[in-house]
């Protein structure tokens, strides 16, 4: 008896215990009802503050284009909703005060309601606030895509190209394949194709990093891990000893999962160890494609899969050079000497579009002399290169309308490839060299280069076909 009176004891004690508990908490939120909402709205304003500062950080970040981190976006998120919420909140607790001047006194559950609803809010507000300090913001985003594939003539890949894409769309899925090489004369759209190809890998997401570089005939060993480094956010190569960029290099690629590399206008065997590139055996994931003139050199490095890409077809001609000119062409006057023209090009897209780009808007007279001067050329002949592209390229020089631009044009010549060359030195060489007349300050001249460097740039955006 003693026992079963000791246990009813013990329970009497805790539910009295507790009972005193909690009636002494709903108590103290009817006591503390002014203090808790009062509370609320300055943890509120507070948080408002501290919100309104991490948006100023997280603009400034956007504007160098750098990726907010998710859980600071998280965060944001978060406290809007919470924001919201006890805006909302304290708008009904104004709009009940409001009642009781009315006549209508707020009730004893009501402020026992808004004073524990209160001291709920800010606790949450103060743990936001408190999650709120963060080191670091963003990261810095990898730089955009470098493959820019040009429109013209591509708004639908032509068919003798549709099967050599695919061979090489399948080649990028095939893990056995580590080089693929692309091969052709010059002018006949390699460069085109590939970038083609890059763009389409980056948007079906097979590779993690698609890299373009240009290698050219005298390849830099410096600007092509330049150009990789890049892109891979590896700003610091830069600052690596010359003898350890390779080994740098090579260590941020094998990082990539997948990531594609195309080398473009290969002329000679390269050793990608030097640069830094690994493939194979060393990083399965690291895939290369490069463009060459000669097959040679395709086997010359190792190439797994070589396509082979030929001349246009008679009609692609004919398309490409409709759309390139820009006019019903093939049903006006001129459509037998424009046939001429296109003959003349022997299926080469850049001699198509140079031409196409030299005769647009101009008169019939210039279109017969260009198909006759076509016809006639016996131009030198370069390896690698069809006598109807350096005919069609000096066709077009001849039909830029001024001796100044003629003389930019050629002075643009003797810097290296694919160097850009800044206004500032063009204006400079202008003057000295005389080459522009009836201008009298520099601001005239700089505003003639600028003009001139238009008419030179549409001559030359043939050259994307190479």
């Amino acid at each position: 008896m003693e026992i079963c009176t000791s246990f009813v004891g013990s329970i009497s004690e805790i539910i009295f215990t507790r009972l005193f508990d909690a009636s002494g908490r709903q108590i103290g939120y009817l006591l503390k009802y002014n203090d808790n909402v009062e509370t609320l709205q300055k943890q509120a304003q507070k948080l408002k503050a501290t919100r309104h500062s991490m948006q100023l950080r997280i603009d400034a970040a956007a504007r160098k284009r750098e990726i907010i981190l998710p859980d600071v976006q998280s965060w944001i998120s978060e406290v809007d909703n919470v924001s919201a919420e006890a805006e909302e909140f304290l708008e009904d607790e104004r709009n009940v005060n409001k009642m009781c001047f009315k006549g209508w006194c707020i009730d004893v559950r009501s402020r026992y309601r808004f004073s524990k609803a209160a001291k709920r809010k800010i606790t949450v507000i103060t743990q936001l606030q408190e999650g709120g300090t963060f080191q670091a913001i963003s990261q810095p985003a990898l730089p955009p895509s470098s493959i820019i594939v040009p429109t013209v003539g591509f708004s639908g890949i032509f068919e003798s190209r549709e099967s050599i894409k695919n061979e090489i769309m399948e080649a990028l899925k095939d893990d056995k394949v580590s080089i693929i090489g692309i091969c052709g004369m010059g002018g006949v759209g390699k460069t085109t194709l590939v970038k083609q190809v890059g763009k389409q890998a980056e948007e079906e997401k097979l590779y993690d990093s698609v890299v373009f570089v240009v290698v050219s005939q005298t390849p830099n060993i410096m600007e092509i891990q330049k150009v990789i480094a890049h892109k891979l956010g590896l700003e610091s190569l830069l600052d690596c000893p010359e003898s350890e960029r390779a080994s740098s290099l090579w260590q941020r690629i094998k990082e990539e999962k997948r990531i594609l590399i195309i080398l473009d206008d290969v002329w000679g065997r390269i050793k990608l160890e030097e640069i830094g590139i690994p493939f194979g055996k060393d990083h399965r994931g690291c895939k290369i494609m490069l463009t060459s003139r000669s097959k040679d050199v395709c086997d010359e490095m190792d190439c797994n899969k070589i396509s082979i890409v030929g001349t246009l077809s008679k009609q692609e001609s004919w398309e490409l050079f409709k759309e390139v000119v820009g006019m019903d062409v093939e049903n006006s006057v001129m459509s037998p000497i424009a046939r001429e023209v296109v003959a003349e090009c022997d299926g080469l897209p850049i001699a198509i579009v140079t031409m196409a780009r030299a005769l647009k808007s101009k008169n019939e007279h210039v279109w017969i002399d260009a198909a006759r001067q076509l016809k006639m050329s016996t131009p030198t002949d370069i390896p690698g290169m069809k006598g109807s592209v350096i005919s069609s390229l000096e066709l077009s020089i001849k039909y830029l309308e001024s001796d100044d631009a003629k003389s930019l044009f050629f002075f643009c010549s003797v810097f290296p490839e694919d160097f850009e060359i800044p206004i500032e030195v063009l204006v400079t060489y202008g003057v000295a060299l005389r080459w522009f007349k009836n201008v009298e300050t520099m601001k005239d001249v700089k505003h003639r280069v600028h003009a001139i460097e238009k008419i030179a740039r549409k001559r030359l955006i043939g050259m994307n076909y190479v």
